[in-house]
């Protein structure tokens, strides 16, 4: 019994030592390996994006509102986020009785080469997009949830000039068979 108490002794130390880095009596030793540190960084797409755009910007144009369109007003205002992978933009929009806001995040996708967007705005509307750059022109398109139903949306960005960018957003209600105008606007800086 005294045997077996001692060989199940060195057999738990043996372990024991293997465990914590060390090598069984008459094994050689193995150096523990380190885990690789893979450093994760932002897109540089983002940075490169956000330096034209970082500020606040002063809209206006026309958006339609239920069934009707009219004249808004509003701001802009973007800035990168959460440690430089994301591009925050925030709207303030002023339409006649109405003020709602908006917030968006995007990012670059390295490997689809595009560009990803999710948003929200103060109705209970979300959506998500991706994004394609063709010189200075963003064309957009994806999906939403406004005023509880589902559609199809597409926007196209073109920077005009450094401090102007025009905007227009449509919908479609039946799977992007047809469009609807959503907004037309100009933002300057």
């Amino acid at each position: 019994m005294k045997k077996l108490i001692l060989l199940s002794m060195i057999v738990s130390s043996s372990a024991f030592a293997q465990a914590k880095g060390g090598a069984a009596a008459g094994a050689p030793a193995v150096p523990a390996a380190k885990p690789a540190e893979a450093k994760i960084v932002a897109p540089p797409e983002v940075a490169e994006r956000a330096k034209g755009m970082t500020g606040t910007w002063k809209c206006a144009g026309k958006a339609e509102l239920g069934t009707t369109t009219v004249d808004i007003k509003g701001t802009a205002a973007h800035k990168t986020d959460l440690d430089g992978f994301w591009i925050a933009t925030t709207l303030t929009i002023n339409a006649p009785k109405e003020t709602f806001h908006v917030a968006m995040w995007s990012t670059y996708d390295a490997d689809a080469k595009k560009w990803y967007r999710t948003g929200a705005n103060s109705h209970g509307g979300h959506s998500t997009e991706w994004g394609t750059v063709s010189d200075k022109k963003v064309s957009w398109d994806g999906d939403a949830h406004y005023l509880g139903k589902d559609v199809k949306v597409r926007e196209t960005e073109e920077m005009t000039s450094p401090k102007e960018v025009h905007i227009v957003g449509e919908y479609s209600t039946d799977g992007a068979k047809t469009w609807k105008p959503d907004h037309d606007v100009t933002c300057k800086k």
